[in-house]
């Protein structure tokens, strides 16, 4: 992890998750990082600003790529979206922004 990777870790330390790069530019990939010892069986979760949910991603590495599509594959457009570990009331969203 590097130093940058590490501040951003640091920084969302409050919630379970992690996503970065934060913000994104123009990536097509964002990783999405579940903190040690989550279970295998959780979902990284992603709403838009309107509380939608556009994508659900699978943890059971611990994390996972995602592509900025929504679950039926359309391209998400710029703008602030939330993540969450799905089934983990105690989990608290990510906020993360996307520009193009």
């Amino acid at each position: 992890m590097g130093l940058s990777q590490a501040g951003a870790w640091a920084r969302q330390q409050a919630s379970a998750l992690r996503v970065w790069p934060n913000p994104v530019f123009g990536a097509s990939r964002i990783r999405i990082e579940a903190a040690p010892g989550t279970p295998a069986t959780r979902r990284a979760e992603i709403y838009g600003v309107d509380g939608r949910r556009i994508a659900s991603l699978p943890l059971a590495s611990g994390s996972v790529l995602w592509d900025a599509r929504t679950d039926e594959g359309g391209r998400v457009p710029a703008g602030v979206y939330f993540a969450r570990i799905s089934d983990d009331p105690a989990s608290s969203a990510v906020r993360f922004v996307i520009a193009r």
